[in-house]
C-alpha cells in the first residue's frame, strides 16, 4: 500500500506531463489530479465513520480494475455529452490517475486487494511488494491517528519521495527544455 503522500505525488506527477504551461489557469487545477490520485481509498472513510479504520479499506471494490474501467466509461460518456469542453478532455486522465493509484497499491508492500473485481471478489496481494508497509493500529480512530506518528511511517515517506522526486525532476527538466525549443506565439494569432 502506498501513502497518500506517494499517491499526490502521482498525480502531481501527471499533472506536470500533460498539462501545457499555457493552461495551468484553467480546470481541471493541480487539486483535481492530488484529489483523483487518491481517490480509491475514499473507503476508509467509511471505517472511521464507524470508528473501525480500515475496516473497508481495500477490501471495497474501490481498489479494483474494474471501478477503473468504470471511470473510464464514465470519462468516456462525459467526453461524448460534452465534446467541446476542455474539461473533459481532461476527464481521461482522471482514468489514469484512478488506475495509477490501484496498481501503487497492489503492487506496494500491504493489504490484498480485489484488484481482478467483478471477474473475481476475492482480494490479491503481490507476493512481490516492491515497497515497505505502513504501521497502522486499527483498534479505534484514536489509536490509528497516533499510529501514524510512528518514526517508521516517516521512513516509507522518505523511501516513496526518493522515488517519485527523481522522476518529477526529470518531468519539469523535460518541460523546461520543451519550453525553450518551442518558437514564442502571441496570443490570438494562428501560426
Amino acid at each position: 500500500m502506498s501513502s497518500p503522500v506517494a499517491h499526490s505525488l502521482t498525480g502531481y506527477l501527471i499533472y506536470r506531463l500533460t498539462v501545457r504551461q499555457d493552461e495551468t489557469d484553467r480546470w481541471p487545477p493541480l487539486w483535481a489530479y492530488i484529489a483523483m490520485a487518491n481517490f480509491p481509498d475514499i473507503d476508509i472513510v467509511f471505517g472511521l465513520l464507524q470508528n473501525t479504520p480500515f475496516q473497508y479499506h481495500h477490501e471495497s471494490i474501490a481498489n479494483s480494475i474494474g471501478m477503473t474501467l468504470a471511470f473510464t466509461l464514465l470519462a468516456w460518456g462525459c467526453a461524448r455529452v460534452f465534446p467541446n469542453g476542455l474539461r473533459w478532455r481532461r476527464a481521461w486522465l482522471f482514468s489514469a490517475l484512478y488506475g495509477t493509484h490501484v496498481l501503487m497499491d497492489f503492487f506496494g508492500a500491504g493489504r490484498a486487494v480485489p484488484i481482478l473485481w467483478p471477474l473475481d471478489a476475492h482480494p490479491y496481494i503481490n507476493p512481490l511488494g516492491v515497497m515497505p508497509g505502513f504501521v497502522k493500529n486499527h483498534a479505534s480512530n484514536a489509536a490509528f491517528l497516533a499510529s501514524l506518528m510512528h518514526v517508521w511511517n516517516g521512513v516509507v515517506v522518505l523511501i516513496e519521495c526518493a522515488v517519485l522526486l527523481p522522476a518529477i525532476y526529470l518531468a519539469e527538466r523535460w518541460r523546461g527544455r520543451r519550453l525553450l525549443e518551442a518558437p514564442p506565439t502571441r496570443p490570438g494569432r494562428k501560426e
